[in-house]
């Protein structure tokens, strides 16, 4: 349902990670929280990056990649 929406909000990225902790939500780098369910593919790297379902491909910063792959395992 939010599909293609832009909000402006008035909280910390960190606010969002902690609200969303019970929920599949990954922070992958000091700009990103991804959804992990709509992550279609993960390129190797430093860090690598991430393509989510919409086809945009989003930086994996190298301290928050082992904790990216362990969902998926």
């Amino acid at each position: 349902f939010l599909e293609n929406k832009k909000f402006v909000v008035s909280k910390t990225l960190k606010y969002f990670e902690e609200a969303l902790a019970d929920y599949p939500f990954a922070r992958i780098h000091k700009s990103y929280l991804v959804n992990v369910n709509e992550v279609i593919k993960y390129r190797k790297g430093k860090g690598g990056s991430v393509i989510v379902s919409n086809g945009k491909e989003l930086l994996v910063s190298a301290s928050k990649k082992k904790q990216l792959l362990s969902y998926f395992e």
